[in-house]
């Protein structure tokens, strides 16, 4: 019965997260920016709303004020630091990231956003926020924070530790 329970629990957290990653029908939420979104055919034939890895990389940095370095943005993605390379190659050439001296370490470089990036960030920032109101349209805010103090206690943290 207990293992019955936890395999369900695994069930759901597994269909959220492909949710999450893969994304939903261009119908399903309608204020996704043409810009952002990769259409693209699932095993179903159902076309798919994702938001590109490269501009999720400006995403993460509109959350750092000092900048992270490769490997930081990288752990943040759940992703290879080498995945990452090409992506960032790119948003330097775009004029959304730049490259700067890490004084922690010389080897090192930070990567921050320039004005356009943060421009760009914000808005990335706000499609997320759309796709996540969307993923979260069932739940009453009684039920969000309820969400959030079980995923907190899994994570084991306190509630000081919370936010």
């Amino acid at each position: 019965m207990e293992t019955d329970r936890n395999f369900l629990l695994l069930d759901r957290f597994r269909q959220v997260a492909r949710l999450m990653r893969m994304g939903w029908t261009p119908d399903d939420i309608p204020t996704v920016k043409e810009k952002m979104i990769r259409t693209s055919t699932a095993s179903s034939g159902d076309s798919c709303v994702r938001l590109f890895k490269r501009e999720m990389i400006l995403g993460v940095l509109m959350l750092s004020e000092d900048g992270m370095n490769q490997r930081e943005i990288a752990e943040e993605m759940g992703v290879s630091p080498s995945t990452l390379s090409e992506m960032i190659n790119r948003l330097v050439e775009d004029g959304y990231v730049e490259r700067k001296a890490d004084p922690g370490d010389r080897r090192a470089r930070l990567l921050s956003l320039t004005e356009a990036g943060r421009i760009q960030g914000q808005e990335i920032l706000e499609e997320c926020a759309c796709v996540l109101a969307f993923l979260f349209r069932n739940l009453e805010d009684g039920d969000k924070m309820e969400l959030v103090r079980l995923l907190d206690k899994l994570l084991g943290r306190t509630e000081e530790q919370g936010t």
